[in-house]
């Protein structure tokens, strides 16, 4: 299975192709090289840029907006709990 195209059919940058060899060559798992990537391509489609672009700022702002969805994801899935 080629890991650099499984995740999703978007371009491959150079960045995230580099990152995949790097982690082949420390001995990653799989799994771990596909969630990488795919965490990679989502973070890339988050901002419609390339991960060569992306600074300091960008990275935090963007982990910033994933806790709250999955802060939002979290409590919405207990409100449906309670209405069960």
């Amino acid at each position: 299975m080629n890991l650099r195209f499984f995740c999703c059919p978007i371009l491959i940058y150079k960045k995230i192709d580099k990152m995949i060899k790097d982690l082949e060559l420390r001995g990653r798992s799989k799994d771990t090289i596909n969630n990488m990537v795919c965490t990679m391509k989502a973070f890339s489609r988050f901002y419609n840029q390339p991960p060569e672009l992306f600074g300091e700022k960008q990275i935090i702002a963007y982990l910033e907006y994933c806790i709250k969805c999955r802060y939002y994801e979290i409590v919405v899935q207990e409100i449906l709990k309670v209405r069960e």
